[in-house]
């Protein structure tokens, strides 16, 4: 039922934005971001109960808590960073939605270097 409420409100939104844009683009704009965030308050109730799935499995399998506090918030820099960019790209902000996108890849790839130190002492343990 969720689902249905979020596509009602990206649609509505939608329409807004496109009316709007033809007499106030800076409201237009406004309406955008308010409406991608009340999709987003209306979807943190599932991201809640999937984090909490994601630590049961990580629990059950005695895998290194920063493993899996690194991997959360690479998932989470990847979506705020994404959504981030867009809404720079629906603002006719392209260059620096692209300059985001850039910033959030390096920012994952600096909290990956524990996983992939992880991964690597795990290789060499195997190979002696």
């Amino acid at each position: 039922m969720e689902y249905v409420k979020i596509l009602a409100i990206g649609l509505v939104t939608t329409f807004a934005v496109l009316v709007v844009k033809q007499f106030r683009n800076d409201f237009a704009i406004l309406i955008g971001v308010v409406g991608s965030i009340l999709m987003l308050i209306l979807i943190s109730n599932q991201v809640s109960l999937l984090f909490a799935q994601i630590s049961q499995i990580f629990i059950k399998t005695n895998i290194d808590t920063s493993i899996i506090s690194s991997l959360l918030k690479i998932v989470g820099i990847g979506y705020i960073t994404e959504f981030s960019a867009n809404i720079c790209n629906d603002t006719g902000c392209v260059s620096i939605g692209d300059k985001i996108l850039f910033c959030g890849k390096i920012l994952i790839l600096f909290m990956s270097l524990p996983i992939i130190n992880s991964l690597v002492d795990i290789i060499v343990g195997l190979l002696q």
